[in-house]
């Protein structure tokens, strides 16, 4: 599967705030940060047919505006193990905490007979990270699951 045809299965989700264009993939519509979803559409994605879906929120507790340019990677990887081997590393811009996330992924990147964890981390525009994921959380065994991703900030 080629970079373009995985960033298009791993689209993550922000809610906006108020209204203009949007970009159509298929039956997804995608509007630009600080736009509202059109008025009776979901923001979710259509989830294709035999992925694994995990969608949440990632949240510090309360409400916590960031700085701008401020992203969130939401990533499901292997633990404990040597090589740390990610399943899927999802990035998308966010203006506040609490924030939606959804990622898929197809079910044969993950070995039965392992861990995985899923974990969000924030970044402000250069790159300095203000929160991550405390405590670690293991991926369910679910073909589709609800995991709030709670996030401490970094000191």
């Amino acid at each position: 599967m080629s970079r373009t045809q995985t960033a298009l299965l791993l689209l993550p989700l922000t809610l906006f705030g108020s209204a203009a264009a949007q970009t159509r993939i298929g039956n997804i519509i995608l509007t630009p940060a600080g736009q509202a979803a059109p008025k009776g559409k979901s923001v979710t994605a259509a989830v294709p047919a035999g992925m694994r879906e995990i969608s949440g929120r990632v949240s510090a507790g309360s409400t916590v505006r960031l700085p701008a340019g401020s992203k969130v990677t939401v990533t499901v990887q292997e633990y404990n193990t040597r090589n740390m081997n990610t399943v899927v590393n999802v990035t998308f811009g966010t203006t506040k905490l609490d924030t939606p996330y959804q990622v898929y992924f197809n079910p044969v990147r993950i070995n039965e007979g392992r861990r995985y964890a899923i974990r969000a981390t924030v970044r402000d525009a250069s790159g300095n990270t203000l929160y991550v994921t405390d405590p670690v959380l293991e991926v369910p065994k679910a073909k589709k699951a609800t995991l709030t991703l709670r996030v401490r900030p970094v000191n």
